[in-house]
């Protein structure tokens, strides 16, 4: 496992219509020489630690592949593969989380009663 770099990255992605909120811990990648390198972000959790293990595991046990996710690149004569490696985000156990679901909540909020004066004005 490489030193931490960067911070982990919140987004919303939605799945069966619900806005779920997901947390980027670092990537994968798979060099053509057969070395896989794990970089994760700083401050991390050790589940999230565990979590991109998890992700390396698989790239050793399955090719990597564009349907697996992973982007090919060439740099400075170095072929590899790729991964952003993303968990579920728990606001439960994550102040930065819990900061971010409470912005998307009220952007929902603010959504539904700009919604509802529109329909009221009309």
């Amino acid at each position: 496992m490489r030193k931490p770099y960067g911070r982990p990255f919140y987004y919303v992605t939605e799945k069966d219509g619900r806005r779920i909120l997901m947390k980027q811990i670092g990537s994968v990648t798979v060099y053509a020489s057969g070395r896989i390198g794990l970089w994760p972000h700083k401050g991390i959790t050790t589940d999230d630690q565990r979590f991109l293990v998890g992700a390396a595991e698989d790239a050793f046990r399955n090719k990597p592949s564009k349907k697996a996710g992973y982007s090919f690149r060439v740099a400075k004569n170095v072929r590899y593969w790729r991964a952003i490696v993303s968990v579920q985000a728990n606001p439960q156990d994550d102040v930065v989380a819990a900061a971010v679901r409470a912005a998307i909540d009220i952007e929902d909020a603010q959504d539904v009663t700009l919604t509802s004066l529109v329909g009221d004005a009309a």
